[in-house]
C-alpha cells in the first residue's frame, strides 16, 4: 500500500506539486500483475505510439531506461551485446532506440517522452497500457496544455512552461489521485464513470520526470496503484472525504463523483 497519499492535506489540488525524486525510477513490486495487464492491453489495442520523435531522442530514452534498470536492480537486469536481459521475464531485448516499444515492456510503469522545441513541446512517444480513463490516440503529438485541457482548475500556461523546462531540470516526482470501483490497473475505459460508495479503491499515480540530455526532451513515468478504502486509517479516510468536499462542481464531474461525492464521503466516515 502507498505510504503517502496526495489527498492527505484534505484539499483537492491540481497544481504541479513537483518534488525532488526520492527513490528509484522503476518500482518492481507486483511486477507479475503489471506485466500481465500490460500484455493484455497490448493484445487488445495499440499501446505504443510515436509522433515526431527523433531517433536521437528514442536512443536517449532507451539508454536512460536500460541504465537505470541495471543500476537500480543489477540482480535482475544486465546489458550485454547491445541487449537488455531481464531475469523477471527471461527476455533479452535490444537496448537501443530502435526497439523502444519492446524495452518498455520490461517495466511496470507506463512511459512517455516529450520533445521540446522553440515553438513548444509535444508528446513524441509513449507506451500507455494502464491509463486512468484516457486514450493515448487522443493525446499523441499534442502539446502539454492541449493534453490537459479537460482538467478543471489547472493553470495551463504555467504548466506548459514547466513542461518545457523539464528537458533541463529534474529528476522530479509527483502524485495524482482519483477514485474507482474497479481494481484494474488498465482503466482505458469507461472514461470517468460515476464512482459509487463501494467497493471503493483509491487510485494513486506515482509520476516521475527525467531530462534526456542532448536531445531537448524529457521522460515521464506513470505507475498506478489501487488501494482499497478499508485499508486507509481513519485519519486518511477523513482527509479523503474533506478533499472530495473541497472540489468545485466541475472538478467533481471530471473525477466521476458529481452526483455521488456526498454518499462517498459519508461512507468514508463510517456511515
Amino acid at each position: 500500500m502507498d505510504s503517502w497519499f496526495p489527498f492527505e492535506s484534505g484539499i483537492y489540488d491540481v497544481s504541479p506539486g513537483l518534488r525532488a525524486l526520492a527513490g528509484p525510477v522503476f518500482l518492481l513490486e507486483g511486477f507479475e500483475r503489471y506485466r500481465r495487464e500490460r500484455l493484455a492491453a497490448r493484445a487488445s489495442r495499440t499501446i505504443y505510439m510515436e509522433s515526431g520523435c527523433p531517433a536521437r531522442t528514442k536512443a536517449a530514452a532507451a539508454t536512460f531506461i536500460a541504465s537505470r534498470l541495471c543500476a537500480e536492480r543489477p540482480d535482475l537486469f544486465e546489458t550485454s551485446g547491445g541487449r537488455l536481459r531481464c531475469r523477471l521475464t527471461g527476455d533479452a531485448v535490444p537496448a537501443g532506440g530502435e526497439s523502444l516499444e519492446e524495452l518498455l515492456l520490461q517495466v511496470c510503469e507506463d512511459v512517455a517522452v516529450f520533445q521540446v522545441a522553440t515553438e513548444g513541446e509535444h508528446l513524441a512517444a509513449a507506451s500507455i497500457a494502464l491509463p486512468s480513463s484516457w486514450r493515448l490516440e487522443e493525446k499523441i503529438g499534442r502539446g502539454f496544455a492541449a493534453i490537459h485541457q479537460p482538467v478543471p482548475g489547472m493553470k495551463l500556461a504555467p504548466a506548459a512552461a514547466i513542461a518545457r523546462s523539464l528537458a533541463a531540470k529534474g529528476p522530479y516526482e509527483r502524485y495524482a489521485w482519483g477514485l474507482t470501483n474497479e481494481d484494474r490497473l488498465d482503466q482505458y475505459a469507461p472514461v470517468h464513470a460515476e464512482v459509487q460508495p463501494e467497493p471503493l479503491f483509491i487510485r494513486v499515480e506515482r509520476q516521475t520526470m527525467h531530462p534526456l540530455p542532448g536531445c531537448g526532451a524529457w521522460l515521464f513515468t506513470i505507475r498506478p496503484s489501487n488501494t482499497p478504502a478499508e485499508r486507509l486509517t481513519q485519519g486518511q479516510r477523513e482527509a479523503l472525504a474533506r478533499a472530495l468536499e473541497s472540489m468545485t462542481p466541475a472538478q467533481a464531474a471530471y473525477k466521476g463523483v458529481e452526483g455521488t461525492r456526498q454518499a462517498v464521503a459519508v461512507k468514508l466516515r463510517g456511515g
